[in-house]
């Protein structure tokens, strides 16, 4: 069983694809992890590691640079409620204040109540020092978090982006915080993970990374490849033009690329969600167009099948047509033209390039030229050799091209119609003269008994006791002379169309049961088991009923003269739409020593000796003429 073709196995490749490619990814990015956060090993709080830090100072220093460089009423928060104070509610899970000392305008994002109307308010409501806090101010660092103090911060590279000078930064977490909905969210996410995962990554790793390549060579490997046919399957999306189809894939992804990148930059649980349905979706997209752009390598219609190259084909298709409507004079003078204005320019630009370059295209019109003449010498040599009456004559037309390729097609036609010619005429004066000996024997066998009868008659006369006799087999070689005559004039009249057909409709299953029923008695007294294979739906034929009976009978006739006795006979009829084919067939008595060529000929008969009746039919189609005779109407 071939394993590429096995779609259940491609489906589930197909699943475990992805969730290998994620395992991986998680793996490596757990090392890393452990490697630069070495806290995650001691399973401490999340609010005393180092990415609580990292990522609590990060949304500070956040907004530091939005009231550093941009304009708080475009970019950062409310309207200006006072000279004094900024109410900037853009956070939750940090509540600050950051204050100016130059302007001295403080930006907050504290509810406004009566209690916090006034900044020294806001400073006393940030001086009870509960929980996570971090305060700058005078350049010094006052913090609840370790990994937060000034020694610990002041050689990172983040350091800039916070501390300044001219601020002063009030800053705690905000106590009534919802780790889901806050920015805190995949930091959060990411220390549990990696530090209940950390020890497994480390063998995870490797049979990921095994896994993964593994199941992307089996599906390189099986695609487009599908069961029941050895041919690339291409579907209809790859049967598109690449240009179109990178298209549909490109606007795809031009529309969750951007999703994927504005929730990358989001910590929440809802963008979390978005994020990873983005990427699953940008992911089937990138795995398509990988497939369909693999499927059409392995088909051959990669550059075939682009938009540039069908313009190419068919602009080529079309000079090449009106090209080809020209004679050879007009052709070569246009191309003798060319050449003429390429030298003519070439030399007046007295360039060394250009001039090699003329160079080369002579060479090449000598190397056409040659090539030329020697194709004309095989299409003269094969002329010469059809004049002498050689069969055997075959261009290959593929050397060729233009109206010397039609003059190769013309001289192979010529060829093979005249050798047909020869073996047809050899086989109709085989045929006449085994016609003339075969008739000869016919005619003269009833004739020699007609005239020795008749001497007899004369030397005993009519009134001797075996006259009667005489007269008896007189008779029956008379007939049989003129059933032969007869059938040699029908012959005649078939071989030169002079028979006039009366076409009727006629039912083929009752045809075939009105000789069965005839036949029935000698075909029991050989021992001939009757098998029959007959649609029970009406098998109508239009036919003359007294021909298509004599040929019924003939076959009949033959099967009960010349069948093997004790043996099986098959009679079908297969309705083949618009068409009927009548099937009879059975084994011969006599081993058929003669080709099925020469079975096929009118008047052979299978007996050599000539012992039985009949002067010889014509089967065809006979497949084993050795052993089994099969006769079809």
């Amino acid at each position: 069983m071939d394993l590429t073709k096995s779609l259940p196995l491609k489906v589930v490749c197909h699943i475990f694809l992805p969730i290998m490619l994620g395992i991986m990814i998680i793996s490596i990015l757990s090392i890393i992890s452990v490697e630069e956060y070495p806290e995650v090993k001691t399973e401490k709080n999340f609010f005393e590691t180092k990415l609580f830090s990292e990522s609590y100072l990060s949304q500070i220093g956040t907004v530091v640079r939005n009231i550093e460089y941009r304009s708080i009423e475009s970019d950062i928060g409310e309207s200006i409620e006072n000279d004094t104070i900024h109410y900037l509610y853009n956070m939750n899970e940090i509540e600050y204040l950051i204050i100016n000392n130059t302007t001295n305008i403080a930006y907050t994002n504290i509810e406004k109540t009566g209690n916090t109307d006034t900044l020294e308010k806001i400073i006393n409501y940030f001086s009870v020092k509960e929980g996570q806090y971090w305060i700058y101010q005078n350049g010094e660092v006052d913090t609840s978090i370790n990994k937060l103090t000034m020694n610990e911060i002041k050689y990172k590279y983040y350091f800039e982006d916070v501390i300044h000078e001219k601020y002063t930064i009030y800053s705690q977490l905000n106590q009534n915080i919802d780790i889901l909905n806050s920015d805190f969210f995949v930091s959060n996410i990411t220390y549990n993970l990696i530090s209940k995962t950390y020890e497994h990554s480390y063998y995870l790793l490797p049979m990921s990374i095994i896994a993964t390549v593994g199941i992307f060579v089996y599906l390189l490997m099986g695609i487009g490849h599908k069961p029941g046919t050895e041919e690339i399957y291409l579907n209809k999306f790859d049967k598109l033009p690449l240009g179109i189809a990178g298209l549909i894939l490109g606007i795809l992804l031009i529309f969750f690329v951007p999703i994927l990148l504005y929730f990358g930059s989001t910590n929440n649980f809802i963008a979390i969600s978005f994020l990873i349905f983005s990427a699953f979706v940008t992911y089937i997209i990138c795995w398509i167009g990988f497939i369909t752009f693999v499927r059409r390598i392995k088909a051959g219609t990669l550059l075939k099948n682009t938009i540039i190259y069908k313009t190419y084909s068919w602009t080529k298709k079309k000079i090449k047509e009106i090209f080809e409507n020209f004679n050879v004079t007009f052709k070569i003078g246009i191309i003798y033209g060319i050449v003429i204005l390429m030298s003519v320019i070439i030399m007046y630009s007295r360039s060394v390039f250009w001039t090699l370059v003329l160079f080369l295209l002579y060479i090449y019109i000598l190397n056409c030229i040659v090539k030329w003449i020697n194709k004309c010498k095989k299409i003269e040599k094969a002329l010469k050799d059809l004049y002498e009456g050689k069969k055997d004559i075959k261009l290959d037309e593929t050397e060729f091209n233009g109206q010397l390729k039609n003059t190769s097609i013309y001289i192979n036609d010529i060829a093979a119609g005249f050798s047909n010619a020869i073996e047809e005429n050899l086989k109709s004066e085989r045929f006449k003269t085994e016609l003339i000996t075969n008739v000869s024997h016919d005619i003269k066998t009833p004739l020699t008994s007609i005239i020795n009868y008749v001497d007899l008659l004369k030397k005993e006369g009519l009134t001797s006791n075996n006259s009667k006799e005489y007269l008896q087999i007189i008779d029956q070689k008379s007939q049989k002379l003129k059933k032969l005559t007869e059938d040699l004039i029908e012959v005649s009249k078939a071989t030169s169309g002079n028979i006039k057909l009366n076409i009727e409709k006629l039912d083929a299953k009752e045809l075939i049961k009105q000789f069965l029923g005839e036949y029935r008695d000698k075909f029991n007294n050989k021992g001939l088991d009757v098998y029959t294979k007959i649609p029970d739906e009406d098998v109508f034929i239009k036919a003359d009923g007294k021909y298509i009976s004599r040929v019924l009978d003939n076959l009949f006739s033959n099967i009960s003269k010349y069948a093997l006795d004790n043996t099986r006979v098959y009679i079908d009829i297969i309705k083949k739409g618009q068409n009927a084919v009548i099937e009879l067939k059975n084994i011969s008595k006599e081993k058929l020593n003669i080709s099925k060529e020469e079975l096929m000929q009118r008047f052979v008969r299978g007996d050599s000796s000539r012992n039985t009746e009949g002067s010889g039919l014509r089967p065809i189609n006979s497949k084993k003429p050795n052993k089994f005779t099969k006769w079809r109407i």
